[in-house]
């Protein structure tokens, strides 16, 4: 079964449920909460952002995702305490409530690396 192949190898991680109802929950809830479901401006920024119904696996590799981090310095999306523009409750402190305000954000290190 191809949904179990990829939930074996989750981006290197085993995400495997042991029990079926879960699994079954969490697909449930992907589905209805996916970016073209949403009434959210800023998941149709998204999806207005992608080629020809592209879908990439990862929201980080969405051409809106990548243009609004384009101007933070690589080095600090790099660094061991952001590790990747995917870890956005590095910056954004709010991200766990949905909220992705560039004014709440902040970067670790900022000022080591001089960039405020």
């Amino acid at each position: 079964m191809f949904l179990q192949q990829s939930l074996e190898d989750h981006f290197g991680e085993d995400i495997t449920f042991d029990d079926k109802a879960d699994e079954v929950q969490l697909i449930n809830y992907l589905i209805n909460n996916a970016a073209e479901r949403s009434s959210f401006k800023r998941s149709k920024k998204i999806m207005r952002s992608l080629p020809g119904g592209a879908y990439p696996l990862k929201i980080s590799e969405t051409p809106y995702i990548k243009r609004k981090h384009e101007e933070i310095p690589k080095r600090l999306i790099t660094q061991p305490e952001v590790g990747s523009i995917a870890n956005c409750d590095a910056c954004h402190q709010d991200a766990s409530k949905g909220i992705y305000d560039d004014d709440e954000m902040q970067i670790p290190n900022a000022r080591l690396f001089n960039y405020d």
